[in-house]
């Protein structure tokens, strides 16, 4: 990964839009973070982000629900990519 530049970052308010087959282009640079499977609870697991060498970890911990999980096939590891948008 490439280490991003200085770029803030804003928390979306209102509801928020299905990230399903959308359609909406992306406003700016992408940043692809890496997650490893960190704990397995009753409804959900809990993810911990693995930064790249020399990088420091932008998200730290995510959580899926339990169902997504094994509809994904219970993957041990996970890549989200995060993508400004309209």
């Amino acid at each position: 990964m490439e280490a991003s530049g200085s770029t803030s970052t804003r928390r979306r308010t209102g509801a928020a839009k299905s990230s399903g087959n959308s359609t909406s282009k992306s406003k700016g640079p992408e940043k692809v973070l890496d997650f490893e499977l960190d704990k397995e609870t009753k409804g959900a697991v809990r993810f911990a982000e693995v930064p790249a060498k020399g990088e420091e970890a932008y998200v730290r911990t995510f959580y899926m629900r339990k169902e997504l999980w094994q509809e994904l096939g219970e993957p041990e590891n996970v890549e989200i990519t995060l993508t400004p948008t309209e």
